[in-house]
């Protein structure tokens, strides 16, 4: 399987409703069909574009990146929120975070948030939802 199978089924998206209604059994396609980690990178370009969109709790597309953990998904995860962060994403590092054994890359991660909470280029959500994880993070 290719990435453009991914890309395009994700540009055939016109809608959060279609999003959710369609996302499970896209998502169970693409790993049937062999999807690797360059479509990782094709729905977290996704979620970037559709920043106020529900994704789910956490979502088919959640559990399909989340098949490529320690696989590439967490560096794309990094580049992606350090890019565009969205609620959604800043709630995927988070469980990245939370699962992290590695004191150094769980740092790592956090200093991300903490970037992405003093960056006043941000969404307001955005900054509150990366304080409010800095917060949870801090109590740990």
């Amino acid at each position: 399987m290719t990435v453009s199978v991914v890309d395009a089924d994700l540009a055939n998206i016109s809608s959060e409703e279609a999003l959710l209604d369609g996302q499970y059994e896209m998502a169970e396609r693409w790993l049937a069909q062999g999807a690797d980690i360059a479509a990782v990178k094709s729905v977290l370009g996704f979620m970037e574009q559709h920043p106020g969109w529900d994704f789910g709790t956490p979502g088919a597309l959640v559990h399909f990146v989340e098949k490529f953990h320690r696989k590439g998904y967490q560096e794309l995860l990094v580049q992606s929120v350090g890019r565009a962060p969205t609620v959604h994403t800043l709630w995927m590092l988070n469980r990245i975070i939370n699962g992290e054994q590695d004191a150094e890359r769980k740092a790592a991660y956090v200093e991300l948030l903490s970037r992405v909470a003093s960056d006043s280029g941000n969404d307001e959500e955005v900054i509150a939802q990366a304080r409010e994880y800095l917060e949870f993070q801090s109590e740990e």
